[in-house]
């Protein structure tokens, strides 16, 4: 534990935290609508190697993911915690006031995050495992520290809340990557041919799938290094789904799925990986399946195409919309199963 001198100063001294700043005035007790909220998807590479998840505003997606990446691979911090099976956090929106209080929390603003919860305990007495360095890089990012708190209110050394403007994200999002740097502790990425058993469709199925999850809930247009931090949890999470011991290690994939220069950044994210992996796989993904389909003949009957399709008459009538069964008609085009 590190003593509360180690800290310094408080880079945002005389901000004003529980101020809007522009935010729309979304909190407790209405809390966020679900369409302005995100969620993180950070792969730690040491410790655990837990999949960190908060929700918090869209906008802010981007920067605590690479904060989660500053605390792991440039400090090697562990941000959750697990004491007798229980895993302590981190926790983030949550829409209720400020402990004891009936003023909104930036909870509630899902602007907060409080992390590793055990060993760093709200208390009268300041108590907190995280590295000063680790504290110094999240405040210069624009993260306000609970541990700043006293004077009568309780240290809440496991709080962190972002405060400042939408117009500050970018800006703060640029320095987190700058304080990144080269990733230190990232595991050098192999060769993409090692330890891959699969096949190029398979390795194609993997991360346009995990792609197209990702992309159901995510902001059009994002810094390509944040992309990159939030895929790769992704794509573990679809490698987690397969047999053990027959998937490729997520550094294998990564690496054949990003290869290629990427460039583009102004352009939507969807559009720039689309590229990317056109350039790294020869194509794009290929088409939905289309649903099988018969033209119907002279004497044929719903129960004969049934039978000749190894399908109910029921099924023929729903995937086809039929009012009367008896009423089909020569070159008539059914749908005779699903793709």
């Amino acid at each position: 534990m590190a003593s509360q001198s180690a800290y310094g100063s408080n880079p945002n001294a005389g901000v004003n935290v529980n101020a809007d700043h522009g935010w729309g005035g979304w909190q407790w007790p209405g809390g966020v609508p679900s369409d302005l909220l995100g969620t993180t998807s950070y792969q730690q590479v040491n410790g655990a190697k837990q999949i960190i998840r908060v929700t918090v505003r869209r906008e802010l997606v981007g920067l605590f993911t690479l904060a989660f990446a500053i605390a792991d691979r440039k400090h090697g911090y562990q941000v959750w915690a697990n004491r007798n099976g229980e895993v302590y956090g981190p926790w983030s929106y949550e829409n209720r006031p400020i402990g004891g209080t009936s003023t909104a929390s930036n909870h509630s603003r899902a602007k907060a995050i409080d992390v590793n919860a055990p060993n760093n305990p709200q208390s009268y007495t300041f108590q907190s495992d995280m590295p000063p360095g680790l504290v110094n890089d999240w405040e210069r990012i624009g993260l306000c520290w609970g541990g700043r708190y006293g004077g009568g209110t309780k240290f809440d050394t496991m709080h962190f809340e972002y405060g400042y403007s939408p117009d500050d994200v970018a800006r703060h999002t640029a320095l987190a990557q700058q304080l990144l740097g080269t990733d230190p502790g990232k595991p050098h990425d192999p060769d993409p041919e090692d330890d891959m058993p699969y096949s190029e469709q398979q390795v194609k199925d993997i991360v346009y799938g995990a792609l197209q999850w990702f992309f159901q809930d995510t902001p059009a247009k994002l810094d390509l290094p944040v992309l990159r931090e939030q895929i790769r949890g992704v794509v573990r999470e679809e490698l987690a789904k397969l047999p053990a011991g027959t998937a490729p290690s997520v550094e294998a994939i990564w690496a054949k799925a990003i290869k290629s220069e990427l460039t583009g950044q102004d352009e939507p994210a969807w559009r720039t990986l689309q590229a990317t992996n056109t350039k790294v796989f020869g194509g794009a993904p290929a088409p939905p399946p289309v649903d099988p389909t018969y033209t119907v003949q002279a004497g044929d009957t719903l129960s004969k195409i049934a039978t000749k399709f190894g399908v109910s008459v029921t099924d023929l009538v729903t995937w086809n919309g039929l009012a009367n069964p008896d009423a089909i008609e020569v070159g008539q085009v059914l749908k005779v199963g699903k793709a």
